[in-house]
């Protein structure tokens, strides 16, 4: 807000800048409850901006540009990703996916309005469009594939293979000579170092370099204000003037041709002299000298900051640092990525994907090798890897089995990766239905051990109750005695109320109506005979 910003921009802002942290995990646990409260309350209050006798109003108006921002951002964007070298799906996939204009056009419309910059009809307009174009955004997502294949059915085959042709070529580095590699360096470096020493010097000059004027006076406080300043700027001048004179690429066309050495001197002293006018040009701000003593003064402190050790050091020092920062969470997501990103990049280039599935402790694939899975006929899937714990077996061979919570990278097409998935998805349905089919109740059950049951003068272990019948005696109820969990050596006697736990189809021949009819002790006999066969 101090620095002009309206407390919505500013969060955007800041967010984006904590979103490139490694603390970007923590602080999303911590605000996700009031994320989720915000959002309900949000939507649902843009909800009940929407006056729908405006809608009514302006119909015209909202249906025209939500076709302009629905047909412009997915043609624009494809285009802008086509021209960057992505294939044509991709490109497609992409555009189709940018087809809104998201829930931040309220904030702004909300600005715009309270600025008085805006009409006040056309707030509800804005509103409308955005959520109309939200709303419809996965409908729009799904249309991209049936678009990809339109498309490419009816394009020309001359313009199916430019596009090919500029796709590969553009992902391939090696077209490029060694010249423009070195040059897209060199600009890089001069941007970014040469708009930061120019940021540092215009606050300095502005703010910090007349308060020490002040403080000190006199050409003491200006001797130390320009030694301040040239502090530093130390490091980012070195770094404009020094970087990449030995790199790869420079000493490459230094040994190739002698031709050119010149061209590659003269960058070097061309890189120089915009530092020395730099120095010229904040001792001219601050003395009245000569120019001819300005520019002496300004090439003695250049050779200085480039023969210095310790500038060199702070120099890098600083841009280790600054790496660090900037991709300090992609560093840390790539440590934590099945595959490189590079890998999943130049798969994209072919129309390749990579999927990770993790395996279920109740799949019907735990415990069998990759070979009787034979995943590549029924899908056409390849597993590149498999990852277990800490563990990344790569290309896995067909004697390899998969255990529970194994994770499995594979490759293929959309189409392929796509039945990967349905196979995936019926395997775990059927086991899911024949482990419902399978799961019984168990239920607790007595009987009272007749005077003629086969059970008396038998022991638990002899009447084989629990081997052939697969139910459990937990308890015998004897006169006054009772015997909990009973050992297997006990034996039953006449009037005994034995207490079973098992199957109820199961206990059926167990049940008191065993022990008093012939019927049962057939039945019995009979499951002995069956169970033994």
């Amino acid at each position: 807000a101090s620095a002009g910003f309206s407390a919505a921009l500013g969060a955007f802002v800041m967010g984006s800048i904590l979103a490139e942290t490694l603390e970007a995990e923590k602080i999303e646990k911590l605000v996700k409850p009031v994320k989720d409260l915000f959002g309900a309350i949000f939507f649902v209050s843009v909800g009940m901006m929407i006056d729908p006798a405006l809608l009514a109003t302006y119909w015209l108006p909202i249906l025209l540009i939500t076709l302009v921002v629905v047909f412009g951002q997915i043609f624009f964007a494809s285009f802008g990703i086509l021209l960057s070298g992505q294939p044509l799906k991709i490109a497609l996939q992409s555009g189709f996916a940018l087809a809104q204009i998201g829930e931040f056009a309220f904030i702004i419309a909300a600005l715009g309005l309270s600025l008085n910059v805006i009409d006040s009809s056309l707030y509800p307009i804005v509103v409308a469009v955005s959520v109309i174009t939200t709303f419809f955004t996965p409908y729009i997502i799904r249309l991209a594939e049936p678009a990809y294949l339109l498309i490419d059915k009816k394009i020309p085959p001359r313009a199916r293979r430019f596009l090919e042709r500029y796709a590969s070529g553009f992902n391939t580095i090696s077209h490029k000579s060694t010249w423009n590699k070195l040059l897209k360096e060199l600009g890089r470096i001069l941007l970014i170092y040469g708009v930061t020493a120019a940021f540092i010097t215009f606050l300095y000059l502005t703010y910090l370099s007349p308060l020490i004027l002040d403080l000190i006076g006199g050409i003491t406080g200006r001797i130390i204000s320009l030694a301040l300043l040239l502090l530093l700027i130390s490091p980012l001048l070195r770094a404009i003037m020094m970087k990449k004179n030995h790199s790869e690429e420079f000493m490459e066309l230094w040994r190739d041709n002698r031709f050119n050495r010149g061209s590659l001197v003269g960058l070097v002293l061309l890189r120089i002299l915009l530092c020395i006018g730099w120095v010229m040009f904040i001792i001219a701000r601050l003395f009245t000298v000569a120019y001819g003593f300005i520019f002496g003064i300004s090439v003695i402190i250049i050779l200085l900051f480039i023969s210095s050790r310790m500038i060199k050091m702070q120099s890098i020092r600083l841009e280790r640092h600054f790496l660090r920062n900037l991709s300090a969470r992609e560093t840390e997501q790539e440590k934590k990525a099945p595959v490189r990103r590079k890998f999943v990049s130049s798969l994209l280039a072919r129309d390749l994907h990579l999927a990770d599935f993790e395996v279920q402790p109740a799949s019907p694939s735990v415990g069998k090798m990759l070979k009787e899975l034979d995943l590549r006929r029924r899908s056409g899937v390849n597993v590149v890897k498999i990852i277990r714990g800490e563990r990344h077996i790569n290309i896995p061979g067909g004697n390899e089995h998969l255990y529970p919570f194994d994770k499995i990278v594979v490759a293929g097409t959309d189409k392929q990766i796509g039945a990967f998935r349905r196979y995936i998805e019926e395997r775990n349905k059927h086991k899911q239905a024949m482990a419902e089919i399978e799961r019984k109740d168990m239920t607790l059950e007595q009987f009272v051990v007749e005077a003629n049951s086969v059970f008396v003068g038998k022991s638990i272990m002899q009447s084989h109750i629990r081997d052939k019948a697969n139910c459990l005696v937990i308890g015998i109820e004897r006169q006054r005695e009772s015997i909990m969990n009973p050992e297997s050596t006990v034996v039953f006697q006449s009037g005994d109320l034995v207490w079973v736990v098992g199957e109820r189809d199961k206990l059926e021949v167990v049940l008191a109506e065993a022990n008093r009819q012939e019927v049962a002790r057939q039945e019995w006999v009979i499951i002995e005979k069956t169970a033994d066969e």
